[in-house]
């Protein structure tokens, strides 16, 4: 309770020095009497004479004393005037992903009543709540959102409001206030990426590539599992040594389906929230084929037991132009009158045809040639080829590479610029190459040259629910979330969509329609600081100081005048 300004203490300092010093002047004076002799009070004279000296300190330290005592109440001010700055504390809250461990916003939200605080939640929007009323509401919906918290920002803001910030976070903060924990750390275990890639082998199949850390000091199991929208892929058990990150790669076959998720079941985990991620899943092109031929059992047969392959037979007579999807078209001893958009084998193709057109027969029916740094021969020995008749093949514009030739000139030449042609000047029914062990090997390399541009990219690393949904801002877009329900109409001049949490999305707008997934901010893993938990309010209130100046001024003037008790004259 405030008693006296600091002009009323230094005033009644005054006032009292001044009542000091003249009853010092004042004072009783001792009364002259006349005896006849002074022996019977000649020892008791003695010890009452009263030197000025002792007087003056006396009255110094009276004076002093005062002073202190004055001082006493200009500090029982200051000490008021404090605790009013204090009933200006706010909370800032830390609102980011991580701060959804169970019990912290909890935490928070009892340390907020207990002291009657105002609040300032920093999620992906800066929330605030200073009147009872509003703090009253806000802690009753208080939750983490699911990205990371400008903190910063929210201290500069309550500082704007004329209140002084103490931050309540997981974790220790490197910011200029005072940082409180709330919540208690535990075991953590995180997907901390999900990321599928489609290769141009046969069968066509996903490689998913996870990523996973124990964010903890002791070992953990826990139970992975893979899924779509509609089935559960598999699931097994993964061992993560503490504090390490272990990755794991698994083969899959084409799923229906745009997108994937890994989760983690099996273990007890104090941020369930970064134990699902998703990704999105690459468009895998079919291995489809044409054989354009009257026939060619040798040919029909080892396509036959391709995995994965697709092939359709057509008449020379039947042929038109393929779709997209075809990747590789046979030509056996025929040739087409127009372009082919597609790769393109020509088996023993008629003169003055083709790509590379045959421009006469080989003197001598034997190769001495042949090119094993091109991946068509890769794990292919064909030194000692029987053949009955060979072609030689032109290379116009000089754009073939010859793959193998006689001493008369090429006789197997591949073009890899621009559209895949590849030339062979024989017939397979006239060789002994289809009883040889190298001839499926080398139908199979065929197959994945041509099939090499058919290598899907794997889509980028999903966004964090941080970053948001990016969307094309000259015009309104749609975002729909397909492993939940949920529909965001977005206006134009938007740029990013934010707020949401992780999982897959459908996004459309100017630019097209695109599957997005969204993942949990790594930097929001395992925020487990040391220090003891907020889980009540503090004994001390923030009003209340302990000691200090005050008490040690009314010690000193207790003290001062126990002296001047001593030295006073008597």
């Amino acid at each position: 309770m405030t008693l006296l300004s600091s002009g009323q203490a230094l005033g009644l300092f005054g006032a009292c020095a001044a009542v000091l010093v003249v009853l010092f002047l004042l004072r009783r004076r001792a009364r002259r009497v006349v005896v006849p002799s002074l022996d019977a009070w000649r020892k008791d004279v003695k010890s009452r004479v009263n030197p000025v000296w002792r007087q003056l300190i006396a009255l110094v330290l009276q004076i002093l004393a005062a002073g202190l005592i004055c001082a006493f109440l200009v500090e029982d001010e200051v000490a008021a005037d404090e605790a009013v700055d204090a009933s200006r504390h706010v909370l800032v809250v830390d609102g980011s992903a991580s701060m959804r461990s169970a019990g912290r916003m909890e935490a928070v939200a009892e340390l907020a009543r207990a002291l009657e605080l105002g609040v300032v939640v920093a999620t992906d929007e800066v929330q605030v709540a200073l009147e009872p009323s509003e703090r009253d509401a806000t802690l009753l919906r208080l939750e983490a959102g699911h990205g990371t918290a400008d903190l910063t920002r929210a201290v500069e803001l309550a500082r704007q409001l004329g209140a002084e910030p103490i931050v309540v976070s997981d974790h220790l903060v490197d910011i200029d206030a005072e940082v409180r924990i709330a919540g208690e750390g535990g075991a953590d275990v995180s997907i901390d990426e999900v990321a599928a890639s489609a290769g141009p082998g046969l069968p066509p199949e996903y490689a998913v590539r996870v990523v996973l850390t124990n964010h903890g000091v002791d070992p953990a199991t826990v139970t992975l599992s893979l899924e779509t929208a509609d089935a559960l892929l598999g699931s097994g058990d993964v061992e993560l040594p503490g504090g390490e990150s272990v990755e794991r790669t698994y083969r899959m076959d084409p799923v229906a389906g745009d997108w994937i998720v890994a989760r983690l079941d099996g273990h007890s985990d104090a941020l369930p929230d970064n134990d699902a991620a998703f990704a999105i899943l690459p468009t895998l092109r079919p291995a489809k084929v044409w054989l354009v031929s009257d026939g060619n059992r040798y040919l029909e047969d080892v396509l036959a037991v391709m995995p994965g392959l697709q092939v359709r037979r057509i008449a020379p007579g039947s042929y038109r132009r393929p779709p997209e999807d075809v990747e590789l078209v046979f030509f056996d001893r025929v040739a087409p009158a127009g372009r082919v958009d597609a790769a393109a084998v020509f088996l023993d193709p008629p003169a003055q045809s083709g790509p590379f057109p045959p421009v006469g027969a080989a003197d001598e029916n034997e190769f001495t040639t042949w090119d094993y740094s091109h991946p068509l021969l890769r794990g292919v020995g064909l030194r000692h080829l029987a053949v009955e008749r060979i072609s030689i093949l032109s290379l116009p514009r000089l754009r073939g590479r010859v793959i193998a030739a006689t001493d008369s000139g090429p006789a197997i030449v591949a073009a890899d610029d621009g559209t895949k042609a590849l030339a062979i000047g024989f017939d397979l029914r006239s060789s002994d190459l289809p009883l040889t062990v190298a001839f499926p090997q080398l139908v199979y390399n065929i197959l994945l040259w041509a099939r090499a541009d058919a290598d899907a990219v794997a889509p980028g690393l999903a966004r964090t629910t941080t970053e948001g949904v990016a969307l094309d801002p000259s015009a309104g877009g749609t975002v729909t979330r397909l492993d939940a329900d949920g529909v965001w109409v977005v206006e134009a001049g938007t740029s990013v969509l934010a707020g949401l949490v992780p999982g897959v999305y459908e996004v459309e707008d100017r630019s097209g329609t695109r599957a997005v997934a969204l993942r949990h901010p790594p930097e929001e893993h395992a925020q487990f600081a040391s220090g003891e938990a907020v889980l009540r309010a503090p004994e001390t209130p923030l009003d209340e100081s302990e000691g200090g100046p005050a008490g040690l001024l009314a010690l000193v003037a207790f003290g001062l005048l126990l002296v001047e008790f001593g030295v006073a004259p008597r």
